[in-house]
């Protein structure tokens, strides 16, 4: 339309388009499924809607007219996917209306009034508002392909203060009929509960690995014994309970790479994988690849090492080998971690060039949960290092999994302490396992069952408080993991609602997320995506100074922003740091629920910040083109709503997080 905003569709499995005017005879060309099309025209004919429709937004490929009934509109090129459950929340319900869902929230106990509906839904009783209810297990949005596109929303203010939003969301699957014009809402179907005890052909394939990544500087010769001693004990555990072929540990160690030469001679690597936990069996092996496993005899430049290194290395899929469904990272350090950022690069070169928040979004492409032992050494408190690193470290560690952080601070570096934490966490992860394989799920995090005491070595003066925290985190993270798997072998699908109302916040504890939010992006628009940041920043670099020139570099950034979240493909490069200048940025924004991080600034808090703060946004700008890299060379990531099995990729889509765009 005149405004540029193009009105666009998804089209439902079955669609068709005739290639005239719509009066000509035949069911049409069926169109792929998911397909994004632009509309250009609408008509009436015999009491039905129909659209003119083509494949891009400048008009150049009409594809001809469509029934309206067999797409669902997209207002913004994002959807919402179901978020995790490991921290407990309870199934996301959809609602007829707003309304409906606003009564809930407004429930004096909105948790029991959800829980209420969830047994209604399930015994095939329910009546009025509730329609359908998330999927017990997991949906997996790579295998089982589901499109959440929000059409329409509204906020509510929960009265513990979180702000809630209502989304109005079509779902579009793949199990839909092909054929018919029109489909009404269908009647609510059983969700029945959970089945108590896994069959066990599901369970016999299931194993998982824990790879630990240890600092290997000079203050870290009794953590890297300890950690030794540790798996030996694992194994002999797993080997007496006949799970050899079960769980598997692996270990990379890192350092840092220094500016001096001769100094980097002696360091020999900043990491290095010692032990791949796809290809080891056994304590006697592990330990003999371990043998030469030594702190360093040279200190690194400064106090800070490159851990994100080591956490890259391990999330390799060399590491795993395809073999593991639950899959952990361990950090065992003292000291803080070289980033992409500008302060860091004064001190030591970063080899990821990556923060920890990017970092953590790398993992999650691999579905690996990152826990961090921190060893509060003296040597780290007299450096100052502990709270800056700290920090970094909360943020690496908060999983998507349990939406917890899964950071554990070991008081004042003590052997004793950190012995009593390495093997409380490795101790639950193999007790997850050996009850899935008996037919159980771990326990949630909100579990009201006790707690079991972890095996403490002799001597130690464990905190218990943070040993229990320790369990109750992996168990959490361990049920996650196992709903998904039990979600993927079962091949769950999303409830096949037209149009109904959701809460993005889970009922009983509004600040858990119940929804992911993402964007859709093809090869070409991630990669123009890149190119246009590059250039913006490589603009802004050297005129920040510049009051004028920061409002510039901040419009065209908003404008970038903008565009991404509601059509990558519209108006091309050029027009892509334009709206601004246009006059449209207010219009691309009215109807966004969700706003990255620049769109949630304004200009003038942007220009009031200053030039310190500035250039640490653009560290993080930097920081999330890295990422982007890290994005497209993640082969299983990329998507085929189609089904189309076509050797072209270049329409195949990878889900960037919301909070990963500019």
């Amino acid at each position: 339309d005149e405004s540029g905003i193009y009105q666009r569709v998804l089209t439902r499995p079955g669609a068709r388009v005739i290639r005239d005017d719509g009066t000509g005879a035949g069911p049409g060309e069926l169109v792929k499924a998911f397909s994004r099309l632009y509309v250009y025209a609408r008509d009436q004919r015999s009491g039905e809607e129909w659209l003119r429709v083509g494949a891009d937004s400048r008009g150049d490929r009409i594809l001809g007219w469509m029934r309206a009934a067999r797409t669902v509109p997209w207002r913004q090129q994002l959807i919402v996917t179901f978020s995790d459950r490991g921290s407990g929340r309870e199934r996301v319900l959809f609602f007829d209306d707003a309304a409906a869902l606003r009564a809930v929230l407004e429930d004096p106990d909105p948790d029991a009034r959800g829980r209420e509906l969830l047994r209604a839904l399930s015994d095939g009783t329910a009546a009025g508002s509730a329609v359908a209810a998330e999927p017990e297990r997991p949906v997996d949005f790579v295998q089982q392909h589901y499109l959440l596109p929000i059409l329409d929303h509204s906020t509510f203010q929960a009265a513990a203060g979180d702000k809630v939003r209502l989304l109005q969301v079509a779902s579009v699957t793949r199990t839909e009929v092909p054929d018919q014009a029109a489909l009404p809402p269908k009647p609510a179907q059983p969700t029945l509960p959970i089945v108590p005890v896994i069959a066990p052909e599901i369970r016999e394939d299931y194993r998982a690995a824990v790879v630990f990544v240890i600092d290997s500087t000079i203050s870290m010769g009794p953590y890297i014994e300890a950690t030794k001693a540790a798996v030996r004990g694992f194994y002999d555990r797993i080997e007496a309970a006949g799970m050899l072929d079960r769980v598997a540990f692996g270990l990379v160690a890192f350092r840092a790479q220094s500016r001096r030469i001769d100094r980097n001679k002696r360091l020999t690597y900043v990491k290095k994988t010692y032990v791949r936990a796809a290809e080891v069996r056994g304590g006697s092996e592990f330990l003999k690849r371990v043998a030469n496993l030594r702190n360093a005899d040279v200190p690194t430049d400064h106090f800070d090492e490159d851990p994100y290194a080591g956490i890259l290395e391990a999330l390799d899929e060399r590491q795993w080998g395809g073999h593991f469904n639950e899959r952990y990272i361990i950090l065992i350090t003292d000291a803080g971690a070289l980033d992409g950022g500008r302060r860091s690069a004064e001190k030591a070169p970063s080899t990821t060039g990556l923060d920890a928040e990017r970092l953590q979004a790398v993992a999650q492409t691999s579905n690996t949960a990152l826990i961090v032992l921190h060893l509060h050494t003296p040597q780290a408190r007299r450096q100052g290092n502990i709270e800056p690193a700290s920090d970094q470290y909360r943020v690496l560690s908060r999983n998507p999994q349990n939406q917890r952080e899964a950071y554990f601070a070991i008081r004042d570096g003590a052997v004793e302490r950190f012995s009593a934490a390495i093997d409380a966490a490795a101790q639950e992860v193999i007790d997850n396992v050996q009850r899935f394989t008996a037919g159980r799920l771990a326990t949630t995090a909100l579990s009201t069952e006790p707690l079991p005491t972890a095996p403490t070595p002799a001597g130690a003066t464990a905190d218990t408080a943070q040993i229990a925290e320790i369990r109750a985190v992996i168990d959490s993270l361990g049920y996650a993991m196992q709903l998904k798997y039990l979600g993927r072998v079962e091949r769950a699908k999303a409830p096949e609602v037209f149009r109904a109302w959701i809460s993005d916040k889970d009922l009983a504890e509004p600040s858990r997320d119940a929804v992911t939010v993402q964007v859709l992006l093809t090869r070409n628009q991630l990669s123009n995506l890149q190119d246009i940041l590059r250039r913006i920043i490589a603009t802004a670099e050297d005129s920040l100074t510049d009051r004028d020139e920061a409002r510039t570099f901040f419009d065209r950034l908003a404008s970038l922003a903008a565009k991404y979240s509601v059509d990558p493909d519209a108006g091309g490069r050029r027009k892509a740091i334009q709206l601004v200048d246009l006059g449209l940025l207010g219009e691309y924004l009215s109807d966004l629920p969700y706003k990255s991080d620049v769109l949630s600034l304004n200009q003038d808090t942007w220009v009031r910040w200053g030039i310190q703060r500035q250039t640490a946004f653009m560290d993080e700008l930097n920081n999330k083109i890295r990422l982007y890299r890290y994005y497209n060379e993640d082969v299983l990531g990329w998507i085929d709503l189609s089904q189309s099995g076509a050797n072209d990729r270049s329409e195949w889509v990878y889900p960037v997080p919301l909070e990963q765009l500019p």
